[in-house]
């Protein structure tokens, strides 16, 4: 019987698909995605209504484990081929692009006030735990 690091290890890419199997990949992905994305906040809604909880709580703890998942499986997998570099690369540009493109995008098309608090306490954190996480990259 194959544990899961196992099969992880075992998993390969076809590293020269046709132009067509591509895109029906890349199509069924974004379709599973969608099925996906819409049972995560149906399901998480129910959980809401049925436990009494805030909207906040459920997107602070269900729906960021569900959105998370995608990276987490990625860095398990690039961990067992031995790509630590490739998990931590994951991890991080995973974070960039939820901060720098989903807040710009919506930033779009609302302004968003930034709290006093925010800019004097989240954002020194923001950049003291980044600035770590570069030393630790490094091999500080």
């Amino acid at each position: 019987m194959l544990t899961v690091p196992a099969m992880l290890a075992q998993a390969t890419v076809n590293a020269n698909p046709s132009v067509g199997f591509a895109a029906l990949m890349i199509l069924g992905g974004l379709f599973l995605l969608s099925v996906g994305g819409e049972s995560l906040v149906a399901g998480a809604s129910r959980l809401a209504l049925r436990f009494r909880l805030t909207p906040t709580v459920i997107g602070l703890t269900v729906v960021a484990a569900g959105t998370s998942l995608p990276e987490l499986v990625v860095s398990l997998i690039a961990q067992v081929k031995g790509s630590s570099d490739l998990a931590v690369g994951n991890v991080i540009g995973s974070n960039i692009f939820n901060i720098g493109m989903v807040l710009g995008v919506l930033a779009l098309f609302r302004v968003m006030p930034i709290p006093g608090s925010t800019a004097k306490l989240e954002f020194p954190v923001l950049l003291a735990t980044s600035l770590a996480i570069l030393w630790i990259a490094r091999g500080g």
